[in-house]
């Protein structure tokens, strides 16, 4: 961005404060209302590993990924609200999405992006098929 060579960059609200590109960004667009951009942090464990543990260790990693993810929530919301007030303390303009144009983004994405990974094999097929039940 500083050269010119990058006019705009998509990443988390909290990659967006840790790399203090407040500091050169002219805008902000926000997922205060809206989120667009979700960042998957899994707890993971082979299913063999996992069928072999005492049911009570099962039952802990379960507790624990449900507090995760809601701790993880929690944090990013707050980071997509920290980061407006980090944009516009800078002097940068910061703009919330709004649904419509939200919607009009999912529409060339599931035109393009979307459509693509489907079609890469039918592990992918099947992952972006119940990623779209969430929406």
């Amino acid at each position: 961005m500083q050269t010119g060579a990058m006019e705009a960059a998509m990443t988390s609200s909290t990659s967006f404060i840790s790399f203090k590109l407040e500091e050169i960004a002219k805008h902000l667009t926000t997922a205060r209302k809206w989120s667009y951009w979700f960042m998957l942090e899994p707890l993971m464990i082979s299913k063999e590993v996992f069928a072999k543990l005492p049911k009570a260790h099962q039952d802990i990693i379960l507790a624990v990924g449900a507090e995760q993810e809601k701790f993880a929530q929690d944090a990013a919301r707050n980071d997509d609200k920290l980061v407006a007030e980090v944009y516009a303390k800078a002097g940068a303009k910061v703009y919330d999405i709004d649904g419509p144009t939200l919607s009009k983004w999912q529409a060339i994405a599931k035109a393009t992006a979307w459509k693509d990974y489907a079609d890469r094999n039918e592990t992918t097929k099947a992952l972006i098929t119940a990623a779209q039940k969430l929406l």
